[in-house]
């Protein structure tokens, strides 16, 4: 059983899609145009993704990037993840500035 980023590759075929996918997002999204629209989207910085939730300002700026590319927020969070875009936190490590209780 191989394991990459928060995905367990069970089968040959979990495998192949896995392989086939990060061929595509490397096409779709090559290093040098992601390094290009994270200066002008984050100036380089990472997102900060809490489960597969972005939140506050880190949500328009991950829907901004699926705009220039033209992808789908989940394959975005992978790529951007792969190329250390992305800080992935535990759903439970949100803080909300708003929350009142502590």
């Amino acid at each position: 059983m191989r394991e990459k980023g928060s995905r367990v590759l069970r089968t040959q075929e979990d495998w192949n899609e896995w392989q086939a996918n990060s061929l595509g997002a490397a096409i779709l999204m090559p290093q040098s145009e992601v390094d290009r629209a994270m200066w002008f989207i984050n100036s380089r910085k990472p997102l900060t993704c809490y489960g597969w939730r972005f939140y506050d300002s880190d949500q328009v700026k991950i829907d901004t990037f699926c705009g220039v590319f033209g992808v789908s927020r989940s394959a975005a969070a992978i790529r951007l993840e792969q190329l250390g875009y992305l800080n992935r936190k535990k759903d439970y490590e949100y803080r909300d500035p708003l929350e009142v209780w502590p």
